[in-house]
């Protein structure tokens, strides 16, 4: 359907010696794109009806088989309604279809670079928002379980029995339960009274220790973005969110100041 046309690629040896290499290759200029059209008997554009299998829903798709002019080329980069995808895949087109293929290669590499990136930060982000959705929550759900059961065993500082629990427990070590603990706190406790206030306690714990969890992600995450970096006077990057910044700020401060008094 398409005219070969003679090609030749100049290209350099290692030594500096100059070859010319002939081949080959497909003429999908206009031109001669819209004779084997006309040859062909097939219309340059052509609107055409699909139907979703899936779906069922209908839709007009149009077919547009006389290549990339120079005006198309045009009118798709002066196109405000277009977007970067679809300008780059224009320009692709027409790159081709005058025989840079290598451009062209180059210029689809990028699009798809650039798509997967986009695709990859979208999903890294939904993947975020659903967890962290979820462990809030989850961690309300336990602390709302636990205040009830505290609320109901007549326990109104959870935090203070929760604190003086695991005091208790690291003395009395394997020996100690919680109708112990509760009786030294004045609560004549049964089995049950005792279960529901350890699972209390571990729900409380679970809670904390998740929300601490997600606290440690989003920090790991801000910093590998480059959040609140700071540069001390010796080159070494810190963040905001690292425990010793603080220190390393309030030195350079005092060597500044130290070389501001000597001026």
């Amino acid at each position: 359907m398409f005219n070969l046309k003679k090609k030749e690629i100049a290209t350099r040896s290692p030594l500096g010696t100059a070859t010319v290499l002939e081949g080959e290759t497909a003429d999908y200029s206009p031109k001669v794109i819209k004779k084997s059209l006309k040859e062909n008997k097939v219309a340059a554009i052509e609107n055409v009806k699909v139907v979703n299998p899936v779906t069922g829903k209908k839709a007009v798709v149009t077919i547009e088989r006389d290549g990339t002019p120079d005006s198309k080329l045009v009118m798709a980069l002066a196109d405000k309604k277009m977007n970067r995808d679809q300008k780059d895949n224009v320009l692709s087109l027409y790159l081709f279809e005058r025989g840079k293929e290598n451009a062209s290669f180059l210029m689809d590499l990028m699009r798809y670079k650039g798509s997967h990136t986009k695709e990859t930060q979208a999903f890294k982000s939904q993947v975020r928002f659903d967890f962290e959705m979820f462990v809030g929550l989850f961690t309300k759900h336990l602390d709302q379980v636990a205040k009830d059961i505290f609320k109901e065993l007549e326990i109104i500082d959870y935090r203070a029995f929760l604190e003086g629990y695991v005091k208790y427990l690291k003395e009395a070590k394997e020996e100690g339960n919680m109708r112990d603990f509760g009786a030294t706190e004045g609560f004549r406790w049964g089995i049950t009274e005792a279960t529901l206030a350890v699972l209390a306690v571990r729900n409380i714990e679970e809670a904390d220790q998740l929300r601490e969890a997600v606290k440690k992600v989003t920090e790991n995450r801000m910093k590998d973005k480059g959040y609140g970096i700071y540069i001390s006077k010796d080159g070494r990057s810190y963040s905001v969110i690292d425990d010793d910044v603080d220190e390393v700020v309030k030195k350079d401060r005092e060597r500044i100041n130290e070389l501001n008094q000597h001026e």
